[in-house]
C-alpha cells in the first residue's frame, strides 16, 4: 500500500530537465574536507585533546566497592531524621499554640498584617524569595481573636535554625485566625484559610468522596435586581469551587448539575468520582464556571446522577472507599417539581453504597420560605403539603430522627397520594443511610453560602490524640516541591478549635534520594504507600525543577521493571532486594525534541521503609556501577589562580586584586580569567549550602582552600573530589587565553558538577553542568564533537552554536567531564561555506543536520542573506525539522527506514507520548537521478553528530518543497500533537510531536503506553544567575570590552578598534590579530638568566652601567645603548611582561619607558609587582634580551634585565604623576593584605565615586566636595583613621593648607561624618582655590590603619586636640602603620579665563595613590651601579608643558628647550642650570642642563622662531638685581617681606563688608568661607539683596539682612528632605544664585515608631534611621553602589528602588495652571492662587476692579489683569496708584522718550512714549535689587539713589557726581579703525564725558576737556593679581567705590559712534 502512494506520489513531481547530482565530489571531497575542518575547529576552540593529555599524565583512580544495603540504609537514615524533626516541630508549634489559647484572647502578642506594610523585606535562600523576618496575622472576613502569645512566635523562629527543611510555618483557627511565620504575602489570595485543603486534611484526616450536586434552574437567576455575581447560581458556583479547594488527591470528587436533566464532565468524570489531582480538578472548576440557569427543578435528577457516579467509583476501585466519608452535597433554591422520586432514587443509590453516603442539603433564597415540598402532607397541619425546607431536612436526616423538621421516611408515608414506595418490601426503613445536615441561606445572607457549605468537614468527629498528616506534595513557584505536614489543635475540653501546619521541602528533606549520584546508571526513588505514588524518580523533574502542579503515578507505571509482587512488599513497607534487567534512558541533548538513547543493563532494586513514616526509598543499584573508580586527591600544583564565582562579593569587598572586571551583558565579568563554581553536592553539607547567603568570607576560604599549594589552609567544607577537578580543569584556562579567538564563551563541567566558565561570570547557586543540555548530548556521543542548533546561550551573547565533546581517561575509560565552547552561527556557517563553495552557487544547496533530523544550519544563499539582515538573537531554529522542511525527502527516508526510524519515549511528568527519531547506524544515502527537485546526497560527517545533505538548487530548479495531498493526507504533516499515535506503522512521516497517554484520570492509571522507554527528563537550562543574590553591577561598572569573537561579519568586526577581520586565515573571522591561531599550548617561557637574591649577572657585552634605569615619580626609564647590541634581536624589544611596551630608537640608544603601573600590572603571573616594606616602596619590571646564535634566533632569553626603582616610603611625590587607579593593595608587616582608598564622591550619598577617566574633577568655588578614606584586610576588621589631611597647589607641593591635623577639622567647612564600618572614614568640605595657583588642588592625607578591636588605638581615639605641633612620641611608635594617600587633581572652575600660568592636564590621570618620593636609589640588578647623576638631558617632573624661549641675553646664540612653568634660573645670565621652584620656594632636585648632544639621547635640536621667549616669573628673583633685570618686575621694599612682584600695589583687603583681613593674608591665602576673610567682589560693596524667607519646615542661616556674596545656608526640619540647592550666594547684579528650596517629608518620629530603617522619601540613596531608646532622628547614606530598597527596607544592590512621588515635582498632579500644587505622602493639594476662585482642580480669574477687592487709591484708576490687577494714579496726582499725592507727576506730553525719576521712590521711574497723543507717564518697578540712579537715568546696582521732585519736570540729565583721580592713573582711548574723532553726533543739554564715567568707576576728577563727550558703561574689569578679566558684561560704578585694586577697565561708548562703530576705551594705572 505505502509503495503505491509513494508511486502515485513521484507521479505528481514536476517534469523538469534531468541533472545528475552524481557529479558532485559528496563522499570524495566535500564530507572529509567539511570534517576535518569541523574537528580541528572544535579542538581549536575547547582544547578537549589539551584536557585529555593533562587528564591521563596527572590522574590516578582508586577502587571503590558499592554496597546497596549500606547506601540504601544511608538515603533513609538521612530523610528519617529530618522527618523525625519536623514531627518534633509541629509538636512543639502545636504546644504552644494551645497553651496560648489556653490564656484566651486577651494579651495576644502584636502581630503586624501579612497582607499590608510588609517593611523590610529581604532575600532569604531558604524561601528563595523576599521575606520579613518575623511573623504576620490576618483575620478572615473580621472573625477570631488574636489567640497568640510571644512564645509561640519565638518557638517558631528557632525552628528555623534547629531543621533546614522547614519553609513556612502557619496556624489557621477555626473562627478566623490565621498566624503566619515568616512575614510574606503569600496568603493574601482572599481565600478563606478554612477551606485549604491542608487545614482540611489535619481537621479531618479521613479520605473524603464528595460529589456536589447543584441546582441550576431557571430560579437560580434571583434575586431579580441584584447584580449578577450575587445572583444565586453564582454564588452557588464559589460554593461549589471552595469545596473543590478543600480536596487533596487523597480525596476523590465529582461534580453534578440539575434541572429537568442532570449534566456532568465529560470524560470519566462525566459517570464517576475521580482523584482530587491537579489535572481532575481543573477539569471540574471549568465544567462549574460554565453552568448557567435553566429551567425546572427536579431532584430526582440530580440524587439519580450522584449515586450512579458514585457507585461506578466504586467498581473502579474499591480501596477508595474503605475508611473513608462519602459525601453527597446538595444545593437547591427551588420547590421540587417532581416528589416521590427523589426519595426512591435516594434509597436505591443507597442500597448501593452499603447506606454509607451522608447528605448535605443546602438551601438559598427566599423562595425556599414559601415553598412545599408536593411530597406529603405536614404532620402538623394536614390540610397543607410539608414545606420544602422541612422537606430537605428530611431528605438530609434519612429517617435517622435526628435533625428537626425532618419527617418519618416510611413506606406507607410514601405511598399515600400514589406517591409511590420509598423502599423495597424487605427493607428496614430505619436509616436509609448515615445522619447528614441541613442549613438555610436566604438571599440577604448569600455571601456566607461559600463559608457554610465549605466547612461540610466539621461534621465529623476528630481524633483526641491526632498524627500529622503529611500531604501529596504540590507545588511552590519559588521552592519547588513541598509536602505540608499538619496538625490539629485541641483545647483541654477535646475542642477542636484549629490546625497548625509547616512547610518542608521536598529537596532539602529527601535530598540525598533526589540527588543520588553514584556510579554511572543507578539512582534511587521514593515511594508513597499510602497511595501508591512515587514522588521522586529518575524519570520526573527534581523537586526544585518542576513547573507546574504534579500529578504523580503509581509505582507500577514509574517503575516497568518491577513485579508485581515486589511492587505489593514496597507498599506494605516490607524490606528486600529485586535483580533484574533495567532500560536507561540517555538524553540526546533536548529532552521534549531530541528523545533518548537507551541501552539495557542488569540492576538490583534495594528498598526500605522510612521508620515511622508512610514513605519507602528503593535504590537502583546497576551492576556496572557495584564498583567504581574515583580519582586520587591531588593538590594545587600549577602557576594558575582559581577565581571563585562569586565575582560581586570580590568587587565590592575591593579584593579584585589584578583582576580586571567589568560588566558584561549586565553582569559581572572577568574578561582575562575564568571563573569556577561548584554544585550544592559538592559541599559536605549542600542543604546548609542552599539555605544561607554566600559572604566575603566564605569567598575568601574558598579561594584560598582551591589555590591552597602546602596543604596548611582548612577545608571551608567541599568534598575532597573538588580540589582535584579545580586543579585539573585549570590546564586548560592557559589554552583558553591563546587560543580559540573565535569562541565567544568556553566551559567545562566534571561529573562531579564542578564549572569553569571563560570568561569568567557568576553563575546561579544551584547550576550544575550535568543537568544541562549541551552535556547531555556529549555524553550520548561520547566519541565525537556535537554541535547543537543555534539557540540563545543562557550566559548572554545571542544565538550560539555550542560545541561539546566528552574527556575521559584513556587508559580507565572513565568519564571525567564535557568540555564545551559557544561561537556564533555565522561563524559556525563561515567555516564550512569555505569549504565548499559550491554549495553557494547556482547549481547545490547544502544542509547540515543533527542526529535528531533537525537542521544546524543551511549552506545556501538563503540564509547568508538571513544572516546578513536579520538580529540572530531572535531566530531560533530549535523546531526546524527536516519533515518539516522537505517532507517529501523525509516520507521518502521514513519508508525506506533511513536516517529516520520513528521511536516513541514517555515523558512521566507531562504524561504523554513524545515522537522522536533514531538516526543511530546511518551510513548515507543518494539519490542522484531523475527529477533534479528530488535528487538528494545525504551523509554524516565524521567524528561529529551531524550530517550534511546536498540538494540541487532549489531556486535554480524552481522547486516546490511544499506538503503534498494524496488521498486527503499529507506526505508529512508538522502538528504539535501527533496526526497518528501509533506504533503498528512506523512509515507514517511527521515532525516530531506528542500523543496523550491511554490514561484513565479518574484512577490515575495507565491503560496502554506506545513504548516502554521513558524519555529523559527536561535538563534544567538555567540561566546563569537565579533570584536573589548575586545581584547584577551598578552603572559605575564599566562595561567589557566587546570580545571580536561576538562579531560575525567584517562590518560589525572591523567597528571596534581592537579586531579585524581576517579573511586568509583557516576560518574567516572576527579577531584581535589576523595570525594563524597556535593550537598547541604555548610553553612557559622559562629564563637563562643567573639570577640570585634578585640580581642578574649581565651579559659581558653590556657593561653594568648602561644598564642602570632612570627613576622618576613618573615612570621607570631603561636605556639599552644601541653599539651593546650588536647580537641582539631589537625588533619587538618590550617590557616582557606587555609586549605593547615597546622600546623606542632615538638613533644610539634604545629607550623602554614604563609608568610605574603600567606595562603589566594587571596580570597576575607578570613579573612587574609592587613590594611595601616598612620604609621603602620597591617597583619591579624586566626585559628580555633574545640572542642570535649562527644566524638562528631562539626563544629563550639569554639575559634578562631587572630594573628596581626604589622609593622612600614616608616622603611624598605628586599623584598626578603616580596614578594608582582605584587604590593600591600591597603587604604590610602588621596586618596582611591591604588595600587603602581614598575617593571622590559624587554626591553625600557616597554612591558612585568618580572614575580615573573623571580627573581632573571639575568644581565650583564653594562646591562642596564629598571624600571616603576605606582601608579593607583580607583576614581582619580593621579601622581607619585621617591623621592628617592637607590640600595642595598642584605641582607646588610647598604650598599647602591643614584640613585635618590630629583627627580634628581644622577648616571650619570640613564634616566629619559618622559611619557604622569603622574601616571607612568620610567627610566633605566646601570647594576652594589658592590665590597664587588658581585652577589645580590634591587632597594629601596621612592615614593611620589599626584593628577595630583595639578600643585603644589611635583610629579609636578619634580627634585628639594638642599643643604640639611636632608629632608626639606615641604618635611616632607605630609608624608602620601610617600611609599617606593622595587624591586628585581637582579643577577649579572659577569665572574667569586663564592667564599666562595656565596648568596643563595633558599629563594628568586621576587616582588614589600611596604616596611615596624618589630618592637616590637607582638599582639594576644587571650590575652595581654606583649613586651617580646620569648625565645628560633628562626632563624635569611636574612642569607646564608650554614652551616658550629662556630670556638668555648673555647667550645670544644659545637656545635651550624650557616649559613654560619653570622657574627662572639662579642667576639672570646662567640658563645652564634649571631650578624647579615655585614661589622663591626651591625644590632640592635640581639637574644640570647641557645643550650639547647627549650620547645616550642622541641630538637635541634648538627651536624654531615660532616659540615665544621666556619671561621669568617675578617671584623667582631673590634680590633686587636680578628683579630688576625682568623687564616686567618691581622689587617691592615696602612690603612686610621684601620681594619681586609685577607691582608693588598692595593687593585690596579694605573692601570686606563683615571681616577685615589680616597682614598675614597674603599670596597662600584659601577662598573659604568662615574664619578666614574673603575678597569682595568690588561691585559688591555695601549692596544688599532681596530678603529671604526660610523655607516652610526648615530654617536659613545666617539671618539677614544679607549682603552681595553673603551665603546663606538652608536645613529642614526633622523629617523632611532638602529639596533644591543647600545654599544660594549674594550675587553682584543683587540677585540670588539658588531659589529658596522646599523641605519635603516623609515625617518619621523616632519617639513614637520603632527601632529600624526608614527610606528616604527623596533620595534612594540615603535613609532615616531610628535607634532603640534613642528620640533622635539620624540621616544616613547607603553603602557606595547601593539603594535603599523599600520592599526590605535595607540598602541593597538592587536596581529598583520606589522614591516618594511628587506629582507637584513631576508634573503628574492635575491642579489647575493658575493654582499651586502642596504635595502630600501619597497625594497632593491644589489651592487657586490669589486673585483666581475655585477648588484647585479649575480656577478662574477674579475682578478685584469690579467686585471691590482692590486696593487702588480712590485717586487712581484700576485695571484688571489675568490673576491681578493694576493701579495708576489719575492725572493731577504722583505715586504707585495705592498711595497717590498731588502734583509733580510727570507730564509726557512736552518731554521727549525716556525714562524719568520718580520723586518719591528710587525703585521706580516714569516712562515717556513720545507720543503726543498720549501724555501720561507709564510708572514702571526698576529689576529687583537695583535703584533708579538719575546721573544716567537708568535702573543700576548703584546703591545710592538721589531723587529731587523738581527733576521729574525737566530732561533727563547726565551730571556726574564729583570724585578724585587717583595720581597714578591714566586714561587711553583705543579707536576703532579709521576713526573720525569729529565725527560725534550732537545731543541736547549737557552730556557725560566718557572720561567722567572713567572718574566715577575710579573715584577720581580730572580735566575732561580732551575727551569726546559720551555715556560710557563699564564692559570689562582687570585686576592686578590676574591679568585677568574679572568681569564682562555692562555694570555701572558709584562714586563711593574705592577700586584700588582695579589695573585697567574698558567701556564702550554708547553715544559716539562713526562708521566703524561704537569705539572701546581702556583705563589702566
Amino acid at each position: 500500500m505505502h509503495s503505491v502512494a509513494l508511486l502515485v506520489l513521484l507521479a505528481v513531481l514536476p517534469s523538469l530537465c534531468l541533472a545528475d547530482l552524481s557529479t558532485a565530489p559528496i563522499t570524495t571531497d566535500w564530507i572529509p574536507k567539511v570534517s576535518r575542518k569541523m574537528v580541528k575547529f572544535a579542538e581549536s576552540q575547547t582544547g578537549a585533546l589539551q584536557m585529555v593529555k593533562a587528564y591521563d599524565e596527572k590522574l590516578n583512580f582508586t577502587e571503590i566497592q558499592i554496597d546497596g544495603e549500606t547506601q540504601l540504609h544511608l538515603l533513609t537514615q538521612a530523610a528519617g531524621d529530618r522527618l523525625k524533626m519536623c514531627r518534633d516541630i509541629l509538636h512543639r508549634n502545636k504546644a504552644e499554640i494551645e497553651a496560648s489559647h489556653a490564656q484566651g484572647p486577651t494579651g495576644g502578642a502584636p502581630a503586624s498584617d501579612c497582607c499590608d506594610n510588609l517593611g523590610q523585606l529581604e532575600y532569604d535562600p531558604r524561601f528563595l524569595q523576599q521575606i520579613v523576618n518575623d511573623s504576620c496575622a490576618t483575620f478572615t472576613a473580621g472573625n477570631g481573636e488574636n489567640t497568640i502569645q510571644p512564645p509561640v512566635y519565638d518557638t517558631m523562629k528557632s525552628n528555623i535554625h534547629d531543621m533546614s527543611g522547614v519553609t513556612w510555618q502557619y496556624y489557621g483557627a477555626k473562627q478566623g485566625e490565621y498566624h503566619q511565620f515568616p512575614k510574606n504575602d503569600r496568603s493574601c489570595e482572599g481565600n478563606d484559610h478554612r477551606f485549604r485543603n491542608w487545614y482540611v486534611s489535619a481537621a479531618s484526616p479521613k479520605k473524603k468522596n464528595v460529589v456536589i450536586v447543584m441546582d441550576v434552574s431557571g430560579s437560580m437567576e434571583e434575586p431579580l435586581g441584584a447584580p449578577e455575581e450575587q445572583n444565586r447560581l453564582n454564588l452557588a458556583k464559589q460554593a461549589a469551587l471552595t469545596v473543590l479547594d478543600t480536596l487533596t488527591p487523597r480525596d476523590w470528587g465529582g461534580v453534578v448539575s440539575f434541572s429537568a436533566r442532570a449534566e456532568a464532565p465529560v470524560g470519566c468524570l462525566g459517570d464517576s468520582l475521580g482523584e482530587a489531582n491537579p489535572t481532575n480538578i481543573g477539569i471540574m472548576r471549568d465544567f462549574i464556571k460554565q453552568r448557567v440557569p435553566e429551567t425546572i427543578t427536579v431532584y430526582a435528577e440530580g440524587f439519580r446522577k450522584a449515586f450512579d457516579m458514585f457507585h461506578e467509583a466504586k467498581n473502579k476501585k474499591p480501596e477508595q472507599f474503605e475508611d473513608s466519608y462519602n459525601i453527597l452535597i446538595f444545593l437547591t433554591d427551588g420547590q421540587p417539581t417532581d416528589t416521590y422520586f427523589s426519595l426512591d432514587d435516594i434509597t436505591k443509590g443507597q442500597d448501593l453504597m452499603e447506606r454509607s453516603v451522608h447528605i448535605f442539603t443546602y438551601g438559598l433564597g427566599a423562595n425556599l420560605q414559601y415553598a412545599s415540598s408536593g411530597w406529603a402532607n405536614d404532620p402538623n397541619n394536614p390540610w397543607v403539603r410539608l414545606p420544602a425546607l422541612d422537606f430537605l431536612a428530611t431528605i438530609a436526616d434519612q429517617n435517622n430522627q435526628q435533625i428537626p423538621g425532618a419527617v418519618e421516611w416510611t413506606n406507607r408515608y410514601c405511598t399515600q397520594g400514589n406517591f409511590g414506595s420509598c423502599f423495597s418490601a424487605n427493607r428496614d426503613p430505619q436509616g436509609v443511610g448515615p445522619v447528614g445536615r441541613t442549613e438555610y441561606i436566604d438571599d440577604s445572607e448569600g455571601d456566607k453560602l461559600k463559608t457554610i457549605m465549605g466547612s461540610y468537614y466539621d461534621f465529623f468527629p476528630f481524633s483526641s490524640d491526632p498524627e500529622p498528616t503529611f500531604s501529596v506534595p504540590t507545588n511552590d513557584e519559588h521552592l519547588g516541591l513541598v509536602i505540608n505536614a499538619a496538625l490539629p489543635t485541641i483545647d483541654t475540653s477535646d475542642t477542636f478549635f484549629g490546625v497548625t501546619a509547616v512547610d518542608i521541602s521536598m529537596d532539602v528533606v529527601f535530598h540525598e534520594i533526589a540527588n543520588f549520584n553514584i556510579g554511572k546508571y543507578s539512582y534511587a526513588f521514593l515511594v508513597d504507600r499510602e497511595d501508591g505514588r512515587v514522588l521522586i524518580h529518575r524519570n520526573l523533574p527534581k523537586p526544585t525543577e518542576w513547573r507546574s502542579e504534579p500529578t504523580f503515578l503509581g509505582l507500577e507505571a514509574m517503575e516497568g521493571a518491577l513485579r508485581s509482587r515486589e511492587v505489593t512488599k514496597i507498599l506494605n513497607g516490607d524490606t528486600g532486594d529485586y535483580y533484574t534487567m533495567v532500560k536507561v534512558p540517555i538524553a540526546h541533548g533536548n529532552a521534549q525534541f531530541d528523545g533518548p538513547v537507551t541501552i539495557e543493563k542488569a540492576a538490583t532494586f534495594y528498598y526500605k521503609p522510612i521508620p515511622d513514616t508512610k514513605y519507602s526509598v528503593v535504590l537502583c543499584l546497576f551492576e556496572d556501577d557495584e564498583t567504581i573508580t574515583i580519582p586520587t586527591p591531588m593538590k594545587h600544583q600549577n602557576d594558575m589562580d582559581n577565581l571563585y564565582h562569586r565575582l560581586d562579593l570580590l568587587y565590592m569587598n575591593n579584593a579584585t586584586g589584578d583582576t580586571e572586571f567589568c560588566s558584561l551583558y549586565g553582569e559581572y565579568a572577568t574578561p582575562d580569567e575564568s571563573t569556577i563554581k561548584f554544585p550544592p553536592e559538592a559541599f559536605a553539607d549542600p542543604i546548609n549550602y542552599l539555605n544561607t547567603l554566600e559572604t566575603f568570607a566564605d569567598v575568601v576560604d574558598i579561594e584560598l582552600f582551591i589555590n591552597d599549594f602546602a596543604g596548611f589552609v582548612a577545608n571551608p567544607g567541599l568534598l575532597d573530589y573538588v580540589q582535584t577537578d579545580v586543579v585539573l580543569s585549570a590546564e586548560i584556562e592557559r589554552y583558553w587565553r591563546e587560543n580559540g579567538q573565535e569562541s565567544v564563551w568556553r566551559y567545562f563541567g566534571t561529573e562531579n558538577g564542578v564549572f569553569r566558565i571563560f570568561p569568567g561570570v557568576i553563575t546561579d547557586k544551584r547550576y550544575n553542568p550535568t543537568r544541562q543540555t549541551w552535556y547531555a548530548r556529549a555524553l550520548s556521543r561520547p566519541e565525537d564533537y556535537t554541535f547543537s542548533r543555534p539557540v540563545p546561550s543562557p550566559f548572554g551573547g545571542g544565538n550560539m552554536v555550542t560545541i561539546s565533546r566528552v574527556i575521559s581517561h584513556t587508559k580507565t575509560e572513565e568519564v571525567l567531564g564535557v568540555i564545551a565552547a559557544d561561537i556564533t552561527e555565522t561563524y559556525y556557517y563561515s567555516m564550512l561555506y569555505t569549504e565548499i563553495p559550491e554549495c553557494l552557487s547556482d547549481q547545490y544547496d547544502c544542509f547540515l543536520l543533527d542526529d535528531s533530523g533537525y537542521f544546524i544550519e543551511s549552506l545556501d544563499n538563503t540564509t547568508i542573506y538571513y544572516l546578513s539582515t536579520f538580529n540572530n538573537n531572535t531566530r531560533n531554529m530549535e523546531h526546524d525539522h527536516l519533515a518539516h522542511r522537505f517532507p517529501w525527502l523525509a516520507k521518502y527516508l521514513t519508508v525506506r527506514g533511513e536516517y529516520l526510524r520513528s521511536e516513541w519515549c514517555n515523558n512521566y511528568a507531562t504524561q504523554n507520548a513524545q515522537l522522536f527519531y533514531d538516526t543511530s547506524g546511518f551510513t548515507g544515502l543518494e539519490v542522484t537521478t531523475g527529477p533534479p527537485c528530488y535528487q538528494f546526497a545525504l551523509y554524516p560527517i565524521n567524528a561529529t553528530n551531524t550530517f550534511i545533505l546536498t540538494l540541487q538548487n532549489r531556486q535554480t530548479y524552481h522547486c516546490d518543497d511544499r506538503p503534498i495531498t494524496v488521498g486527503g493526507n499529507q506526505n508529512c504533516s508538522c502538528n504539535d500533537i501527533c496526526q497518528t499515535c501509533s506504533t503498528d506503522d512506523l512509515q507514517v512521516c511527521q515532525c516530531p510531536c506528542i500523543c496523550d497517554w491511554n490514561y484513565e484520570s479518574c484512577t490515575n492509571e495507565i491503560l496502554r503506553l506506545l513504548s516502554d522507554i521513558p524519555c529523559p527528563t527536561p535538563q534544567n537550562d538555567m540561566d546563569i544567575k537565579g533570584e536573589g543574590p548575586p545581584y547584577s553591577p551598578g552603572p559605575e561598572m564599566q562595561g567589557c570590552e566587546e570580545r571580536c569573537s561576538a562579531k560575525s561579519d567584517n562590518i560589525t568586526c572591523e567597528a571596534l578598534s581592537h579586531c579585524d577581520w581576517c579573511e586568509d586565515s583557516d576560518f574567516p573571522a572576527c579577531r584581535e590579530t589576523c595570525l594563524k591561531t597556535t593550537l598547541a599550548p604555548v610553553p612557559a617561557k622559562t629564563t637563562t638568566s643567573k639570577a640570585t637574591a634578585g640580581v642578574n649577572t649581565p651579559h659581558p657585552l653590556i657593561p653594568e652601567s648602561e644598564t642602570a634605569p632612570t627613576c622618576t615619580n613618573e615612570y621607570m626609564e631603561l636605556a639599552l645603548p644601541d653599539d651593546r647590541l650588536t647580537h641582539v634581536v631589537t625588533s619587538g624589544l618590550h617590557w616582557d611582561p606587555d609586549p605593547s611596551c615597546k622600546a623606542t630608537f632615538n638613533g644610539t640608544h634604545y629607550i623602554l619607558r614604563t609608568g610605574l603601573y603600567q606595562c603589566g600590572t594587571k596580570a597576575r603571573t607578570l613579573i612587574h609587582i609592587v613590594t611595601f616594606d616598612t620604609k621603602y616602596v620597591i617597583f619591579y619590571n624586566s626585559v628580555n634580551l633574545l640572542f642570535t646564535h649562527d644566524g638562528v634566533i631562539t626563544r629563550d632569553p639569554d639575559v634578562v634585565i631587572h630594573s628596581i626603582c626604589k622609593y622612600e616610603r614616608d616622603e611624598v611625590v605628586l599623584s598626578e604623576f603616580l596614578p594608582i587607579p582605584g587604590g593600591l593593595e600591597f603587604v604590610d608587616e602588621g596586618f596582611g593584605q591591604l588595600s587603602i582608598r581614598l575617593d571622590l564622591f559624587h554626591t553625600q550619598s557616597y554612591l558612585a565615586p568618580y572614575t580615573t577617566p573623571d580627573y581632573p574633577v571639575h568644581y565650583h568655588l564653594r562646591d562642596r566636595m564629598y571624600l571616603q578614606l576605606q582601608v579593607q584586610g583580607h583576614a581582619r576588621q580593621l579601622s581607619v583613621i585621617a591623621l592628617h589631611c592637607e590640600s595642595t597647589s598642584g605641582r607646588n607641593t610647598s604650598l599647602q593648607y591643614p584640613l585635618i591635623q590630629d583627627g580634628c577639622p581644622s577648616d571650619n567647612t570640613l564634616q566629619l561624618y559618622t559611619t557604622h564600618d569603622p574601616a571607612t572614614q568620610r567627610f566633605s568640605l566646601e570647594a576652594f582655590r589658592f590665590v597664587q595657583e588658581v585652577t589645580t588642588i590634591h587632597i594629601r592625607c596621612e592615614v593611620e590603619v589599626c584593628l577595630a578591636s583595639d578600643t585603644g588605638s589611635r583610629c579609636a581615639q578619634g580627634c585628639k586636640t594638642s599643643r604640639h605641633h611636632k608629632r608626639s612620641l606615641e604618635d611616632q611608635g607605630d609608624m608602620k602603620s601610617r600611609y599617606v594617600i593622595s587624591r586628585g587633581p581637582i579643577i577649579l572652575d572659577v569665572d574667569f579665563q586663564p592667564g599666562d600660568s595656565a596648568e596643563s592636564s595633558a599629563l594628568v590621570v586621576g587616582g588614589s595613590v600611596v604616596m611615596i618620593a624618589l630618592i637616590a636609589v637607582l638599582l639594576a640588578v644587571t650590575v652595581r651601579r654606583s649613586k651617580r647623576v646620569h648625565p645628560g638631558y633628562q626632563r624635569l617632573i611636574n612642569l607646564d608643558v608650554d614652551l616658550c624661549l629662556a630670556d638668555q641675553p648673555d647667550v645670544p646664540t644659545a637656545q635651550a628647550w624650557i616649559p613654560s612653568g619653570v622657574k627662572s634660573a639662579e642667576s639672570h645670565t646662567d640658563v645652564h642650570r634649571l631650578v624647579k621652584e615655585y614661589d622663591g620656594k626651591v625644590s632640592r632636585d635640581s639637574e644640570p642642563f647641557d645643550n650639547v648632544n647627549n650620547p645616550r639621547y642622541g641630538p637635541r635640536y634648538p627651536p624654531g622662531p615660532g616659540i615665544p621667549n621666556y619671561e621669568g616669573k617675578c617671584s623667582a628673583q631673590f634680590d633686587n638685581i636680578t628683579c630688576k633685570a625682568v623687564r616686567h618686575c618691581d622689587w617691592c621694599e615696602d612690603l612686610d617681606v621684601p620681594v619681586c612682584r609685577e607691582s608693588c600695589v598692595k593687593k585690596a583687603v579694605a573692601l570686606r563688608p563683615h571681616s577685615v583681613a589680616s597682614e598675614e593674608e597674603t599670596e597662600g591665602e584659601v577662598h573659604v568661607r568662615g574664619g578666614r576673610s574673603k575678597p569682595v567682589d568690588p561691585l559688591c560693596a555695601g549692596l544688599q539683596c532681596p530678603t529671604l524667607a526660610a523655607p516652610v519646615n526648615g530654617a536659613l542661616r545666617p539671618a539677614g539682612p544679607h549682603h552681595c556674596q553673603d551665603v546663606v545656608t538652608f536645613t529642614c526640619n526633622q523629617g523632611y528632605e532638602l529639596d533644591g540647592a543647600p545654599s544660594t550666594t549674594c550675587q553682584a547684579n543683587l540677585t540670588w544664585s539658588h531659589p529658596v528650596p522646599t523641605c519635603r517629608g516623609f515625617t518619621v518620629d523616632c519617639s513614637t515608631m520603632p527601632a529600624g530603617m526608614y527610606p528616604d522619601p527623596l533620595d534612594c540613596t540615603m535613609f532615616y534611621q531610628c535607634l532603640a531608646g534613642n528620640a533622635h532622628l539620624f540621616h544616613m547614606p547607603c553603602a557606595p553602589g547601593t539603594l535603599f530598597d523599600w520592599n526590605i527596607a535595607v540598602c541593597t544592590l538592587t536596581s529598583h528602588c520606589t522614591t516618594y512621588i511628587d506629582e507637584c515635582t513631576d508634573m503628574s498632579h492635575t491642579c489647575s495652571p493658575d493654582a499651586s500644587c502642596t504635595n502630600t505622602v501619597g497625594s497632593f493639594d491644589c489651592i487657586c492662587n490669589s486673585g483666581y476662585n475655585g477648588n484647585g482642580f479649575t480656577c478662574t480669574d477674579d475682578n478685584e476692579c469690579a467686585d471691590g477687592s482692590d486696593n487702588c487709591s480712590p485717586q487712581a484708576s484700576c485695571t484688571n489683569t489675568v490673576g491681578s490687577f493694576t493701579c495708576a494714579c489719575t492725572p493731577g496726582y504722583s505715586g504707585d496708584g495705592v498711595t497717590c499725592t498731588a502734583g509733580s507727576v510727570v507730564d509726557c506730553g512736552p518731554k521727549p522718550a525716556g525714562m524719568y525719576p520718580d520723586p518719591h521712590d528710587c525703585t521706580k521711574f516714569y516712562q515717556c512714549t513720545g507720543d503726543p497723543n498720549n501724555p501720561l507717564p507709564v510708572h514702571k518697578d526698576c529689576a529687583p535689587g537695583t535703584l533708579f540712579d538719575w546721573n544716567i537715568n537708568v535702573c543700576t546696582l548703584t546703591s545710592h539713589c538721589t531723587a529731587s521732585a523738581t527733576l521729574a519736570s525737566e530732561t533727563p540729565t547726565n551730571a556726574p557726581p564729583t570724585a578724585l583721580l587717583p595720581t597714578d592713573a591714566q586714561i587711553t582711548a583705543k579707536p576703532t579703525p579709521e576713526e573720525d574723532t569729529t565725527d560725534v553726533a550732537p545731543t541736547k543739554g549737557p552730556r557725560t564725558t566718557l572720561q567722567q564715567t572713567v572718574d566715577a568707576a575710579f573715584g577720581v576728577t580730572t580735566d575732561h576737556s580732551t575727551l569726546p563727550q559720551t555715556t560710557a558703561i563699564v564692559t570689562k574689569v582687570v585686576t592686578e593679581s590676574t591679568f585677568k578679566p574679572l568681569h564682562s558684561g555692562k555694570f555701572s560704578f558709584n562714586s563711593h567705590d574705592k577700586l584700588n585694586h582695579i589695573k585697567r577697565a574698558c567701556f564702550v561708548s554708547q553715544n559716539y559712534t562713526n562708521k566703524f562703530g561704537c569705539t572701546e576705551y581702556c583705563i589702566s594705572r
